[in-house]
Parts: C-alpha cells; sequence; structure tokens
C-alpha cells in the first residue's frame, strides 16, 4: 500500500529542537559532530546547548497543542467509558482544527479506532482492518525521513519502536494503561531537568538514549495527528512506542 507524505506541522521551535535532540542522540552513538568531546555513554552540552534545549522543552510542554496530544494518546489507552465522547469530541474538534470537516464524524470516528486496534468498527459503514505493525514501521520511517533526520538517528528511532511492539500491543489490547500525564512527567520533564539542572562544573546531563529517542518520537509524530486517518493512527500508536519506552526505562 502506497504511504503518502505527511502533512507534517512543524513550527521552528519543533524543527530546531528535532535537530537539537539528534545532534545529541547522534553523539551517544559514536558519531559526534566536529567539536564534540562526549563519552559513550553521556550527553555533553555546552552552556548553550543546554540553555536552549531547556527553553524549547520549556516551551513544548507549554504549547496546548502539545497538550491535547500527549493526553489524547493517554486516553486512548483508557477504557473508562467515561471519558470516551470527551476523547470523541477531542479527536473531531482537532481534526476541524487542522482544516477537517466534521460530516460524518460517527464513521471517521469509528474508523480511526478500527484501524487502531480497538476492535470491530461500531459503525456498519467504518468496516476496515486494523494497522499491523509492519505497516506502522514503514509509516513511521517515511515520517522520519521526511522531516529530514538524520538516517542514523531514524533508523535508532526505527530499532527503538521495533524494541517496544509487545508494549504497544498490550497498550492497544487494553491490559496496559498509560496514565493521565505521563507523557510530561516520564518523557519531556526528566529531558528538561537535565538541561536545565546540568552539572555546572562539566556542563553535562547523564540522559539515557531511551529518553532522547522517545522525546524525538513524540515530537516528529505529534505533528501528524488529526490530519488523516491513517496517519493519526501511526501517530498515536507512536506515541504509545515513546510511552512505552519510558515505561521500559523504569522497570
Amino acid at each position: 500500500m502506497t504511504i503518502r507524505t505527511p502533512e507534517t506541522a512543524f513550527n521552528q521551535s519543533d524543527k530546531e529542537l528535532l535537530a537539537l535532540l539528534a545532534r545529541l542522540l547522534l553523539e551517544n552513538i559514536g558519531e559526534p559532530f566536529p567539536g564534540a568531546n562526549s563519552p559513550h555513554d553521556a550527553v555533553r552540552l555546552s552552556d548553550g546547548e543546554a540553555d536552549r534545549l531547556a527553553a524549547l522543552l520549556e516551551r513544548l510542554v507549554d504549547d496546548p497543542g502539545f497538550q491535547r496530544r500527549a493526553y489524547f494518546v493517554e486516553a486512548m489507552t483508557d477504557r473508562n467509558e467515561r471519558n470516551a465522547l470527551h476523547v470523541r469530541e477531542l479527536y473531531l474538534s482537532e481534526r476541524k482544527r487542522r482544516g477537517r470537516v466534521r460530516a460524518l464524524s460517527s464513521i471517521k470516528w469509528a474508523e480511526f479506532k478500527a484501524r487502531l486496534g480497538l476492535g470491530p468498527a461500531e459503525h456498519p459503514y467504518a468496516a476496515v482492518p486494523p494497522m499491523d505493525y509492519e505497516h506502522f514501521m514503514a509509516m513511521e520511517n517515511k515520517l522520519l525521513t521526511a522531516a529530514g533526520i538524520h538516517p542514523r538517528v531514524v533508523d535508532l528511532v526505527l530499532a527503538n519502536a521495533r524494541a517496544q511492539e509487545i508494549r504497544v500491543e498490550r497498550v492497544v489490547r487494553g491490559s496496559s494503561v498509560i496514565p493521565h500525564g505521563f507523557v510530561r512527567r516520564h518523557i519531556v520533564q526528566p529531558l528538561l531537568d537535565a538541561s536545565r539542572y546540568h552539572d555546572l562544573a562539566f556542563r553535562s546531563a547523564s540522559l539515557s538514549r531511551g529518553q532522547i529517542t522517545a522525546a524525538v518520537t513524540l515530537i516528529a509524530d505529534f505533528s501528524v495527528i488529526f490530519t488523516t486517518r491513517d496517519w493519526d493512527v501511526a501517530g498515536t500508536l507512536s506515541g504509545m512506542a515513546a510511552a512505552a519506552t519510558a515505561l521500559s526505562e523504569s522497570d
């Protein structure tokens, strides 16, 4: 199946943040940029890099769009019916915000859930197969490449998504839940704290590869949620994979 190039919505801050995180990952895997001096097991930040990273991450967590997307991914793992109408409305209103019409909204919502793998379509005209993990991986590759991310970083993000396949499937099945606020507390906040409170003597922070990879995943994939059905699904699955990375780091 042909995968169309995604309609990303990166602003300049997103692009700068992605570039900086990609640079840190390249240093972490032993491909330093000119002038970098980082051990293989730590990411070293200059004064300017650490301060700029902190500023960009603070802007990210305060962004209402990021907050809505994080909440949506988390809420899609919760089978609590009390939240169902609110999550549905969020999905439809965010699509409208991105220029999608609300016509046939019941079908669009049912198609999204069925394609995500949450069970048979609830609407007779929304019978679509769930997206298999291989197709999701191909879409992830397409998005990261379109975003201009370094090929080695693309490989690392894809390898991480592959490693989280079983955890993501558990989340989709409903046997594992991503708690409300998890994305901010366990993915973005550790990076923000590390960049804000880095060692004043060595101007460095020990940031795990998994933490940075999860952040790259979120920033890239949150740019395509609420655009088209399949990119909505891919972005949601990717957010789940990023959360699964944080979960595995805490095991």
